[in-house]
């Protein structure tokens, strides 16, 4: 053994990081097993129910401008999936019980479609058929890689880019550190300089392994007794009414309408909320508890909301599935005043804060509500703050831009996604086409933004006064819709007469 010793002091510096550097990778030759995070563990088990359901995947398309090198963004990629082991796993199953598994080598080579033949509205065509494409192609969960990237080139100077991932890898923030990643190793490529990332001091399987263990005893005890407070035995099922009937297995087909509030209100609500003591997002959340209580004539209100659950400064900069849902129990009863109302949400949200640590996935395993192939488990309407991504960047000779995604797939009746800008707030109310007319969600928007214009102006109104005010608005909006039918009806009767005469005198 001295000898051993010995002989390794007389080596070189640069000879001992060669030996360790060469048993480093004999060890990593296998793959590492990992046990899931809770919210791994329910995905993993939608994906044993309904086999090659495409709904959980996660689509971004950018438009790339300028002197492209497909060389460094290709080598950018392979340094990020080095960097985080969750984009080089799988996931099996061993003795019943679902694996991580993680692999140390992932060989990537992005695809490239050339179609600078086409002319530009065949490109624009091919553009939408390869993000539908991609977001209908399902993932196999036990292979690797679980994200696919494509280009398109359009020209010399224009290309777009497609990544599609699984949500068991990612989530929204995971897609805000991959993009300012990749804009990183890119530029470092570009100027042949070192890229400075610092060192991620874990990995994504670290923290399932930690939620783990931490979530037992006196703390997990402590969680659920608040939110066996929060959710009691009696909990309301919030009942809109719907255009079609709830189909037994659903599509999962889902559109979006979009809402931008104007920089005027933007500025205005953001004013409110500041004077009241709340966030943008309570204020939001407040008005659309309204305008579910308008169509729902239910006093109690239950939604569910995002976190981004990372509390620990270790999770700021992985790439992984950390978003937890959380459970709100709303209550209008009592005809409060906005602000009244206002206060009652921020109250209920800033506590279900406190217990984000608690996964939404061990919630519903402990409280076991009635699960049903066609409902999810405790709401169906969700409300999501969204962390605004840079839709538009500068690299050394090169622009990007975002493409904007249709939504296409949805697990939920009503997902109401907000994004604050510098500027404006972008509103997209996402619904599933199963149960509801387009027509029925573009009134529900202008009832929404009609709540907000009330509110903002007079936050002390009464619940009652403003449902009634929604009311008339509601009448007179069908009034004018009926003497608009009436007219174009009459046109049409018009326009055939005419057509009946020129044929006879013919």
């Amino acid at each position: 053994m001295n000898t051993i010793s010995n002989d390794l002091c007389q080596l070189t510096t640069a000879k001992k990081r060669e030996i360790i550097a060469r048993i480093l990778q004999q060890q990593a030759i296998k793959p590492q097993f990992f046990p899931l995070s809770f919210a791994q563990q329910r995905l993993w088990f939608v994906e044993q129910i309904q086999p090659g359901n495409s709904s959980y995947n996660i689509l971004l398309a950018i438009r790339l401008q300028g002197e492209l090198s497909l060389t460094y963004l290709e080598k950018s990629f392979q340094e990020i999936v080095a960097r985080h082991e969750i984009l080089r796993t799988s996931f099996i199953t061993i003795k019943g019980e679902p694996q991580q598994v993680i692999y140390p080598h992932l060989p990537l080579k992005i695809a490239i479609y050339d179609i600078q033949e086409l002319p530009e509205e065949a490109q624009e065509q091919e553009i939408k058929n390869l993000v539908l494409q991609e977001a209908k192609q399902p993932f196999d969960l036990a292979q690797i890689p679980l994200f696919r990237v494509k280009i398109l080139q359009l020209n010399s100077q224009e290309f777009v880019l497609v990544l599609v991932m699984h949500h068991i890898i990612t989530d929204a923030w995971s897609i805000e550190i991959l993009l300012k990643e990749l804009i990183t190793f890119y530029q470092a490529f570009s100027h042949q300089q070192p890229e400075n990332l610092p060192t991620l001091p874990i990995q994504y399987a670290d923290f399932a392994v930690w939620q783990r263990n931490y979530l037992t005893g006196k703390v997990l005890e402590n969680h659920l007794d608040y939110w066996r407070k929060q959710i009691g035995k009696n909990l309301p099922e919030l009942k809109l009414p719907t255009d079609y009937p709830r189909p037994e297995i659903p599509t999962y087909e889902g559109a979006k309408k979009t809402l931008v509030i104007s920089q005027y209100f933007t500025e205005k609500i953001k004013q409110l909320s500041l004077q009241l003591g709340s966030t943008i997002f309570m204020l939001l959340l407040a008005a659309f508890e309204i305008l579910l209580h308008y169509y729902s004539q239910q006093e109690e209100i239950v939604i569910g909301i995002d976190v981004a659950n990372r509390n620990r400064a270790e999770t700021d900069k992985l790439i992984g599935f950390f978003v937890n849902q959380l459970v709100l129990r709303l209550s209008v009863a009592e005809n409060p005043t906005f602000q009244e109302l206002l206060q009652r949400v921020k109250s209920v949200t800033l506590d279900a804060y406190s217990h984000q640590d608690l996964p939404f996935d061990l919630l519903v395993n402990t409280f076991n509500p009635t699960r049903s192939l066609n409902k999810a488990p405790f709401f169906q309407v969700k409300v999501v703050l969204e962390t605004t991504h840079s839709t538009s960047f500068n690299l050394p000779g090169l622009t990007i831009n975002s493409i904007p995604i249709p939504k296409l797939k949805t697990q939920l009746d009503l997902l109401l996604r907000i994004k604050e800008t510098s500027q404006v707030i972008i509103t997209n109310l996402e619904y599933t086409t199963d149960l509801f007319a387009e027509s029925t969600i573009t009134r529900m928007m202008n009832n929404w933004q009609e709540i907000l214009n009330q509110v903002v102006f007079n936050p002390n109104v009464k619940l009652s006064d403003l449902l009634n005010h929604l009311r008339v608005a509601d009448l007179q909006q069908d009034n004018q819709n009926k003497v608009r039918n009436k007219q174009a009806f009459q046109q049409k009767l018009k326009t055939a007469k005419r057509k009946i005469s020129t044929d006879v005198e013919l």
